[in-house]
């Protein structure tokens, strides 16, 4: 795919380009902003985007239109044409990560190259201007339409959570690219590395949740069956009795085993 395709195309929704790409090299197009704050608001979950701070992209860099109360902040990553990251970060992340982010645009809107980019980012980590996530937090890109850069190179990804692993890699989690493990160390051995849980919808997420479909008990030993007649469930326990609807008001349950 031509990732210098305009972004907004990419996603067949060209009526959000707003004016000519800057003349620097890979900047990305730039996007109507009201049509861009409700697309940076898409990767938080519903509950905290009314009070969620927004950041949208000019052509000097990022320019926040909203501030933030509840300590998320969101925008849209765009590192390379045809790139679209809704991201929502939390108090920590917006403290931490969200500075190396603001950094990289200007640059990118100076002209700098990518290779130039990586390197004064790396120094500055070094330095101790820029600093990796302190403690566990998130960052949430529940956005339906992501577009991730993924080495030089584009790719469409579903709804995830980000959780900050500074300098993690996926050997020292057993994770692996193909998703087995159900999560993946992104940006892995850096600063910036987090782990990537997929999800999907919010409904969808609770029925697999709070109703596992596989609920098939455990088969007894000949012996241990023969010794513990009464009825026990898939891991071993007694099954507690239950009061039925032809039962009277005083139904009392027998107090379970200690």
């Amino acid at each position: 795919m031509n990732t210098r395709t305009p972004v907004l195309c990419f996603l067949a929704a060209c009526p959000l380009i707003a004016g000519a790409v800057p003349a620097q090299k890979d900047f990305p197009p730039l996007l109507v902003e009201s049509q861009e704050t409700s697309a940076a608001l898409e990767a938080a979950p519903e509950h905290l985007r009314p009070d969620a701070g927004v950041y949208v992209l000019t052509s000097t860099g990022y320019r926040r239109v909203r501030e933030s109360r509840n300590g998320f902040n969101c925008l849209i990553e765009r590192d390379l044409p045809g790139a679209f990251e809704p991201r929502c970060f939390d108090a920590e992340g917006s403290t931490t990560l969200l500075p190396v982010v603001f950094y990289r645009a200007e640059q990118r809107a100076r002209g700098a190259t990518r290779a130039y980019i990586d390197r004064e980012v790396k120094e500055r980590y070094l330095k101790g201007e820029f600093i990796a996530p302190r403690r566990v937090g998130i960052c949430y890109m529940l956005s339906t339409r992501n577009a991730v850069v993924d080495g030089d190179k584009v790719s469409r990804v579903g709804p995830r959570l980000l959780f900050y692993a500074p300098n993690l890699s996926n050997a020292d989690l057993g994770s692996t690219p193909d998703l087995e493990s159900r999560m993946v160390v992104v940006d892995e051995a850096s600063a910036t590395a987090m782990i990537a849980v997929p999800v999907t919808s919010a409904r969808r997420t609770r029925v697999n949740y709070l109703s596992p479909d596989d609920m098939t008990p455990l088969s007894q030993a000949p012996e241990a069956a023969r010794a513990e007649p009464e009825s026990r469930d898939a891991l071993g326990g007694q099954k507690p009795a239950r009061c039925t609807l032809n039962q009277s008001d005083d139904c009392t349950l027998r107090a379970p085993d200690r």
